[in-house]
């Protein structure tokens, strides 16, 4: 399940709540009734699943989303420094513009789909 599921899933339990009990605080309500909204909105309906597995389960929604998020800086620096090295005085506006493709296709790779989540 990516980020955009389990933000639908959040407002959709806020929605609920603003319209079954809007006065309601985290103190007044039950655990129980909190634990299930919850669970349901990170699509953890079975309740009597055991309570590590649940962690689990949500470790592993965040750990997909941090991985999506990582951009390699490695890469970016390296491209940078050879873009610095070859738009030195000596280079030709040629020789710039067939690096500067090669370079911005590397830059789009270590970005990945960085921008799409």
């Amino acid at each position: 399940m990516n980020a955009e599921v389990i933000a639908e899933r959040l407002r959709g339990q806020a929605e609920t709540w603003r319209g079954y009990l809007p006065d309601d605080t985290l103190w007044d309500m039950s655990d129980h009734q909190f634990t299930e909204s919850a669970l349901m909105a990170f699509g953890l309906d079975d309740l009597d699943m055991p309570v590590y597995e649940a962690f689990e389960k949500l470790a592993d929604m965040f750990a997909a989303v941090a991985k999506a998020a990582k951009v390699d800086t490695d890469v970016l620096r390296e491209v940078a420094d050879q873009l610095d090295y070859d738009c030195s005085e000596k280079a030709t506006l040629n020789s710039i513009n067939l690096v500067g493709k090669a370079q911005a296709k590397r830059i789009r790779e270590a970005i990945g789909d960085a921008d799409y989540r």
